[in-house]
């Protein structure tokens, strides 16, 4: 696994998009979003001589795609499963206790992390999870995602509607889309902020370091940097970069 001649293409299927990183034989990686079987034809010349590695938290989704990358020849298809990469774990010196029971998007965004971090991601859920400056895993937070938040109160308040996300100027609003927006934005990008000092502060971990991803970490960016805050890295490739980890490939992201 990992030889510099073979074709990758790595899945990552969510509740709400699709995220492919593929990686041909002496070129660099090229990621891309897609939700529909359009984006999937463009490589077709690509893909019977592929592997493919799926990471999915849909089932309905991970059928479909398994379906239409079949219908395009390739056969060459592993679907990641938490239990099985526990070898690759002691490889790594990581201690996960709960590892019957992680959902493999969870894993890999565990894998991706170095000792000492913590990972918010940002997409149809919102998790934090904490790995220590041991390598032990202990736990996280999971909650609703940015746009599932303003989703549930439009459809349960019968004068409010479902606003878009978008990262207001301001930090208290007349304007309903815009105070609505302010709870749900800076109000997970304090909560991200008060988490991440507490636990550095609880744990004895002066050298956390912080990690933002997911479809929908743009936004707390926005907000970060009208707050001022600093101490974090945003990294959209950190799920794969925790996939490649996992599988030991050979693959720069």
């Amino acid at each position: 696994m990992g030889k510099e001649n073979v074709n990758y293409l790595l899945v990552d299927i969510g509740n709400t998009n699709l995220h492919f990183l593929c990686k041909k034989a002496g070129k660099a990686p090229e990621y891309f979003v897609v939700n529909n079987k359009k984006s999937l034809d463009e490589l077709k010349e690509l893909l019977p001589d592929t592997k493919v590695f799926i990471s999915s938290v849909n089932k309905d989704n991970l059928e479909k795609v398994i379906s239409r990358l079949n219908s395009l020849g390739v056969r060459d298809i592993s679907v990641l499963n938490s239990l099985q990469l526990k070898g690759r774990l002691d490889e790594l010196g990581l201690e996960i206790d709960n590892l019957n029971i992680l959902a493999t998007d969870l894993l890999v965004d565990i894998i991706g992390l170095e000792k000492s971090g913590l990972i918010a991601n940002f997409g149809t859920a919102t998790k934090f999870l904490f790995l220590d400056k041991n390598k032990v895993f202990k736990g996280g937070t999971l909650g609703l995602g940015l746009f599932q938040i303003n989703k549930a109160l439009g459809e349960s308040a019968d004068m409010l509607e479902v606003f878009p996300l978008e990262v207001p100027d301001e930090f208290i609003s007349f304007n309903t889309k815009n105070a609505i927006n302010i709870d749900t934005i800076y109000g997970s990008a304090n909560k991200l902020i008060a988490l991440y000092n507490l636990i550095k502060e609880k744990y004895d971990e002066p050298e956390l370091k912080l990690t933002v991803t997911g479809g929908d970490a743009i936004f707390i960016k926005q907000a970060f940097d009208k707050l001022g805050f600093k101490d974090y890295t945003l990294d959209e490739y950190h799920s794969f970069k925790g996939m490649v980890k996992a599988l030991n490939l050979k693959m720069e992201l």
